[in-house]
C-alpha cells in the first residue's frame, strides 16, 4: 500500500481540510527487494553503502556505492565475492533496476548487444 497525497481544500483565512488516500499498488510494481538480509555483510564490505539491488531469483546482489556497482553472487546463504564490478559515468544515478527475466532478457540481450557494437 502506499499512501497519497494530503489534499487540501479551503480559502486564505479559513481553516483547511485534510485527508490522506490509501490506495492498493499492483505487485509488480510494489516489489520490495529482498535486501535487509543482505545489508549487515554488505555494510561490513562496503561501510559507505548508498544502495542495494536484489535480482527477483535472489542469485544476485548488487551494491552501489558511490558512483561503483558491485554484484555479488550469494552461495550457501553467504554473500560471496564481488563478480562484476561497473563505473557509472559522473553524476549517473541509479534510478530504477529491472532483471533480464522472463520476456525480458530478449529485449536486454538485444539491447546490450547494441551497447557493445557502439563501444
Amino acid at each position: 500500500e502506499t499512501s497519497g497525497p494530503t489534499v487540501c481544500r479551503g480559502q486564505s483565512g479559513q481553516s483547511e481540510e485534510g485527508f490522506t488516500m490509501v490506495q492498493r499498488v499492483p505487485p509488480p510494481v510494489a516489489r520490495r527487494d529482498p535486501a535487509d538480509r543482505w545489508m549487515p555483510a554488505l555494510k561490513q564490505v562496503y561501510p559507505k553503502l548508498d544502495d542495494v539491488f536484489v535480482s527477483p531469483a535472489g542469485d544476485l546482489v548488487v551494491a552501489r556505492v558511490g558512483q561503483r556497482l558491485s554484484a555479488h553472487h550469494p552461495m550457501n546463504g553467504a554473500l560471496g565475492d564481488s563478480v562484476l564490478e561497473v563505473e557509472l559515468r559522473p553524476g549517473a544515478l541509479v534510478v530504477m533496476a529491472e532483471w533480464a527475466t522472463g520476456a525480458h532478457v530478449e529485449r536486454w540481450t538485444r539491447e546490450l548487444s547494441a551497447v557493445k557494437e557502439r563501444w
